[in-house]
């Protein structure tokens, strides 16, 4: 979008949150809590997600369980780790609410960015058949 919208640039990221779950350390009771990112926060695990399909894709890593998962291909990129569960001895865990959140943090980072193109180009995006991936499907 940068290159064949350069004077958007300032746009992107502006007046954007996504929900998601945050893991929490071993120590507590609860394994995530919700969270609000912005737009950094948001891309930063966007990379680390990328780590986790990039695990996953190459049979790097299972998902079925906590084990460990290797450090980032790129050196500028967070370690898979960085968006997973811990778990004990170095492991950490892939489970529904971290898939959850990976999907918001795609779709949500997708939108936001189609927007700001539609709006400047003077359209609107209809969004309603979109999947939610709601935080709690009870509540929405």
């Amino acid at each position: 979008m940068h290159r064949e919208f350069p004077n958007l640039k300032g746009q992107v990221g502006r007046d954007f949150k996504v929900d998601v779950w945050l893991p929490q350390p071993p120590e507590k009771t609860t394994f995530f809590a919700e969270h609000s990112s912005t737009w950094d926060q948001a891309r930063r695990d966007a990379k680390g997600w990328m780590q986790v399909r990039h695990c996953l894709a190459h049979g790097l890593a299972s998902g079925w369980r906590s084990e460990v998962w290797p450090g980032p291909v790129r050196k500028d990129a967070p370690p898979a780790s960085s968006v997973l569960r811990q778990a004990q001895n170095g492991k950490y865990s892939l489970v529904l609410a971290g898939a959850i959140t990976c999907a918001r943090i795609y779709i949500a980072g997708a939108q936001h960015i189609a927007d700001v193109v539609a709006a400047h180009l003077g359209e609107s995006l209809n969004w309603s058949d979109i999947p939610e991936f709601p935080l709690n499907p009870t509540t929405g």
